[in-house]
């Protein structure tokens, strides 16, 4: 890639309709705020996605209203990129939620994003889980960090560590 223009190759899969390339295209913009206009450019490649149903697309563009103070329409773009399976989009408006006071629609949201395979939400329906204390509980909390924790989340790795260490959900060796 060129500072100056974005890669032909690339410029020419996104005008024949590639909702892939265009999102890439729309990420080349926004990585490249000294190009004339390219937040515009930005908006109207991730636009050009977004109006195929492309998740990515339509989340680029929440998080671009997002970015310009437009919680609405950021929530309405999310809502929308949730809705088709996007995974990251589900996790974010979850957060929103959350961090608005919404703690029941942040858990509901969580646990769609977690079973849409987003790993930090897998790791916090596991937290959840373990917090109820309970057989049944640790067993979810643990199948779902396992999960996480392999794709690399943290979170679920250091959950994972307490529950070894304290010995939840799992049965305890007494020779130890």
């Amino acid at each position: 890639m060129t500072d100056t223009a974005p890669p032909e190759d690339l410029l020419s899969r996104a005008e024949e309709g590639d909702a892939g390339a265009q999102c890439d295209m729309g990420l080349w913009y926004a990585q490249h705020p000294a190009f004339p206009g390219s937040r515009d450019l930005a908006r109207q490649w991730f636009g050009r996605a977004g109006a195929q149903r492309s998740g990515r697309g339509l989340h680029n563009l929440a998080v671009m209203a997002f970015q310009d103070g437009d919680r609405v329409e950021a929530e309405r773009l999310l809502n929308e990129a949730s809705a088709t399976g996007w995974a990251l989009a589900t996790f974010a408006l979850a957060t929103m939620r959350r961090e608005a006071g919404d703690l029941d629609g942040a858990a509901a949201l969580y646990e769609v994003a977690a079973d849409q395979g987003h790993p930090e939400a897998e790791a916090m329906v596991g937290w959840q889980a373990m917090q109820a204390g309970t057989e049944e509980g640790y067993r979810t909390a643990r199948a779902l960090l396992d999960k996480a924790a392999a794709r690399g989340s943290a979170a679920a790795q250091v959950h994972l560590a307490t529950m070894f260490h304290e010995g939840l959900g799992m049965d305890r060796d007494p020779a130890l």
